[in-house]
């Protein structure tokens, strides 16, 4: 047993415990700091831009900080009230047409129902309330239990809301306070050798997640037009915004363009559409193989990591973090990497 230790490289031990330290603050400490962080990633690549606005205006950094900060928040509360009331809107009309959606339902399982004892011998009559019988309980189910938990959740929103609204106050004034002193905070801790560090990693980090972002939007853009291309030739209405939702959908892990096409096209197999339909499912077709072809182009070739790396770390991140790991996991990789790189065994 010693021998195997013995063996064993201790870059590899090095690399393991960073690892640890580097999982551990993830998962317990930048939570805590986590309003101030953000401040931090808004505020220090803005300083040199503010630094100019103030010798240029006389206007002080953190009065400008604010006030890009409450325009910014003010533009999201007009965005999501948009979305809002669309949502609103669209499952108005959703309920309202509730009786036609069953009423198509009910014609598709029919006439699926037929064609399956006509050519397999299947007596049309029983599948068909089998089916029906099924959706009937699935549909009892969730008026009786998951709804209530929804109802019964309200103060859990509540205190959600709360919290995200403590955060962005928290956020507004890190980000006011850091703009007025990070030049004397910097000064104070320049020339150590953990400043030194911090600074090539923070530095590399930011390239890393420029060049990420930089290679999902031209891989966004490029499955939206794919998307709405292929939505139009269908005659698929509202084909360009559901072609722009596809392609932010496209970015999301484990979610993808099949999440909105496979359902488009099931509707339009509901309707008769049989064409328009196929069309969708060769769309979604296309955009997996076009996403399977530019990743290792744009984000491996580019970054130096291989998409199956990302993968990893997302899935691992989801183990460790939950749900904020399909962030923080792939954060998790490049601090890792980034810190690994830029230290050197003692």
């Amino acid at each position: 047993m010693g021998n195997f230790f013995a063996k064993i490289n201790p870059k590899y031990v090095y690399l393991a415990g960073i690892s640890i330290l580097v999982i551990f603050a993830m998962k317990y400490i930048v939570p805590m700091f986590m309003p101030f962080l953000v401040a931090g990633l808004i505020v220090i690549p803005l300083y040199p831009l503010l630094v100019k606005i103030e010798k240029k205006f006389h206007i002080k950094k953190s009065v400008f900080t604010a006030g890009l900060l409450l325009f910014v928040m003010l533009l999201l509360l007009v965005g999501l009230w948009q979305v809002v009331a669309w949502v609103c809107s669209y499952g108005g009309n959703l309920v309202l047409q509730m009786d036609s959606f069953e009423n198509m339902f009910c014609i598709f399982v029919r006439d699926c129902s037929q064609m399956a004892e006509n050519r397999l011998g299947i007596n049309a009559d029983q599948m068909e309330h089998l089916v029906l019988d099924q959706v009937t309980i699935f549909i009892e189910n969730l008026q009786v239990n998951i709804i209530p938990k929804l109802m019964n959740e309200s103060l859990t929103y509540v205190k959600l809301i709360g919290a995200m609204i403590a955060f962005l106050f928290l956020t507004f004034i890190g980000a006011v306070l850091l703009a007025k002193d990070y030049e004397a905070m910097k000064n104070s801790l320049r020339g150590t050798e953990c400043y030194r560090i911090a600074a090539d990693v923070y530095h590399k980090m930011i390239t890393g997640i420029l060049q990420f972002l930089r290679a999902q939007l031209v891989i966004l853009m490029i499955i939206a037009s794919i998307c709405m291309l292929g939505l139009l030739i269908a005659g698929i209405d509202s084909a360009i915004s559901l072609g722009i939702l596809i392609g932010f959908m496209d970015m999301l892990p484990f979610i993808g363009t099949g999440i909105i096409l496979l359902p488009i096209a099931f509707w339009q197999l509901l309707e008769g559409e049989i064409t328009k339909a196929i069309i969708c499912v060769l769309i979604y077709v296309v955009c997996v193989v076009a996403r399977e072809f530019l990743e290792p182009k744009l984000i491996g070739e580019k970054m130096g990591i291989f998409p199956l790396y990302i993968l990893i770390s997302i899935y691992a991140g989801l183990k460790i973090y939950g749900l904020a790991g399909v962030i923080f996991g792939p954060l998790t990789f490049l601090f890792i990497k980034e810190i690994y790189q830029e230290s050197q065994l003692p």
